[in-house]
């Protein structure tokens, strides 16, 4: 059997031998140690180049949506304009057939002789209408 004595030298040898593995392993090299930092900061500097771009496009979209919403009451407001228009354009279309209308049946009485003295005083260079303009208006301007 063994003594004590024994179990110590054991002990101390099997310390010796895991001592000794641990100083034989190899080491690893101060240029990867290096690599793995280079590219530890180069990670965390695209991930902040990421988050800054991502940033940066959530932004451009904000904006992109707003100037969407004024493009859309813009558009809007253009259309209301363009109805209003084309109402107005109706209304002038309808009153100037009126006016057609009129002046249609006002047209025989330009072959009724002038029985009015300040018309048939005119000057002979002055037209019926602007002597009538005169009469109606007052003095020319």
């Amino acid at each position: 059997m063994l003594n004590i004595t024994d179990w110590t030298i054991i002990g101390i040898a099997l310390a010796a031998a895991t001592i000794a593995l641990l100083f034989l392993r190899p080491q690893t090299q101060s240029r990867d140690l290096m690599r793995l930092r280079d590219l530890r900061l180069q990670a965390e500097q695209e991930q902040r180049q990421s988050t800054e771009w991502i940033s940066t496009l959530k932004q451009a979209a904000e904006q992109a949506d707003t100037l969407n919403a004024q493009a859309k009451r813009y558009a809007q407001s253009i259309e209301l304009f363009q109805a209003q228009c084309q109402a107005n354009c109706e209304q002038s279309k309808e009153l100037l057939e009126q006016l057609r209308a009129q002046v249609s049946s006002l047209a025989h009485l330009s072959q009724i002789p002038v029985t009015n003295e300040r018309l048939a005083q005119a000057p002979a260079n002055q037209s019926a209408q602007e002597a009538a303009d005169e009469m109606i208006y007052g003095a020319k301007s």
